[in-house]
């Protein structure tokens, strides 16, 4: 099949890799923060989550989707997190 555009061709791979360097040498400092403010949550609500029992943090999130949503949606969210417990993740 004849198409007009076959022999053409936008180095567009080029230009997004131009332009990732580009962001990385001038924004630099923007993406050292992004990293130590992302950090710096996963490590907070890590020891958030970790700080009281499993079974109780269930119980809080079930309760929360139970508010927010409803009763079904909290029972869901029970099931679904003891699960995980139970497997050991």
């Amino acid at each position: 099949m004849f198409s007009p555009w076959q022999n053409i061709q936008i180095p567009l791979g080029q230009y997004i890799v131009q332009l990732v360097d580009w962001l990385q040498v001038h924004l630099r400092v923007l993406w050292d923060a992004i990293t130590v403010a992302s950090r710096w949550l996963v490590a907070t609500l890590e020891s958030g989550f970790t700080f009281l029992p499993p079974f109780v943090v269930i119980l809080l999130l079930a309760l929360v989707a139970w508010r927010v949503r409803g009763v079904g949606f909290g029972f869901f969210t029970f099931a679904a997190f003891a699960l995980v417990d139970i497997l050991g993740f």
